[in-house]
C-alpha cells in the first residue's frame, strides 16, 4: 500500500515541476510561489515513503542508488527554480535536470523487477 503513495507522490512532483515551471515562466511567481510551496510539501512525502519502503525489502545496493537519485532530483529541481526565478538558469541546467529525473524514475521501475544494480 505505500508503494502507491510514493507513487502518487512521485507522480504529482512530476507534474507540479511542470506546472511550476510554466508558471515562472509565465511570471506568475504568486501563483507559482504557491504551488512550489505545495511541490515541497510533496518533496517531504516521497522522502518519508521512500524511506519507509527502504525498510521494506532487504537493502542493496540498487536501493541506495535509488535513494540517492532521488535526493539528488529533489535537490536538483530546487536548485533550478532557484535560479529560473533570477532569470539566470542556464538552459543545460534544465536538461541536467530532466535527465536525472528521468534516470530515478527509470532505476524505480527496473528495481522492483529484480534487477539488481
Amino acid at each position: 500500500m505505500i508503494v502507491h503513495y510514493h507513487l502518487g507522490a512521485v507522480s504529482v512532483i512530476i507534474l507540479l515541476f511542470a506546472v511550476v515551471h510554466y508558471l515562472y515562466s509565465r511570471q506568475m511567481k504568486k501563483t507559482a510561489l504557491i504551488v512550489h510551496n505545495l511541490l515541497r510539501l510533496f518533496y517531504l512525502a516521497a522522502i518519508m515513503t521512500g524511506f519507509l519502503l527502504l525498510g521494506l525489502v532487504p537493502v542493496n545496493l540498487g536501493g541506495l542508488g535509488k535513494l540517492a537519485l532521488g535526493i539528488i532530483s529533489i535537490g536538483l529541481i530546487e536548485i533550478y527554480f532557484s535560479h529560473y526565478k533570477k532569470n539566470d538558469a542556464p538552459r543545460p541546467f534544465l536538461v541536467v535536470v530532466l535527465v536525472i529525473l528521468t534516470l530515478t524514475v527509470l532505476t524505480g521501475m527496473l528495481l522492483p523487477q529484480g534487477i539488481s544494480l
